[in-house]
């Protein structure tokens, strides 16, 4: 499990096409994803959820990871909070991502992409430690 406190920055926050693409990029993942801000927990793969918690950007979320694709999940989740929101960058980019909840698409991926078997969990906590 990876849990840290993460700074939205990605100019608009969780708000609406923000909140689905977030909800996009979990769903791309078996891990679960849960986001907490002001004591409001919910599931980081409900995008009624999301938008709910009122995330704007600057806002500080805690983000939880748990499941055998963490690492990956959580590199791309927090890649995304902190980067400058575009969507029809954010489009290609989840269709070019391969779907972990599929093992057909994944072996094929893996085919495809060696290296990026290589580079998997040179993400570390210590890159988003905000501090307390």
């Amino acid at each position: 499990m990876i849990q840290e406190k993460v700074k939205v920055t990605n100019g608009i926050g969780l708000q609406s096409r923000a909140a689905a693409t977030f909800v996009q990029i979990a769903n791309k993942f078996r891990a679960h994803v849960w986001l907490e801000i002001n004591n409001k927990k919910v599931d980081g793969k409900s995008i009624l959820g999301l938008m709910a918690m009122g995330v704007y950007d600057g806002s500080i979320v805690k983000i939880t990871v748990s499941g055998d694709d963490e690492q990956e999940a959580f590199k791309h989740l927090v890649d995304f909070l902190r980067m400058p929101f575009d969507a029809s960058m954010y489009a290609k980019m989840l269709e070019a991502m391969p779907n972990h909840n599929d093992p057909e698409e994944m072996e094929r991926w893996r085919k495809e992409h060696p290296q990026a078997l290589q580079d998997q969990g040179k993400h570390t906590n210590e890159e988003t430690a905000l501090g307390e």
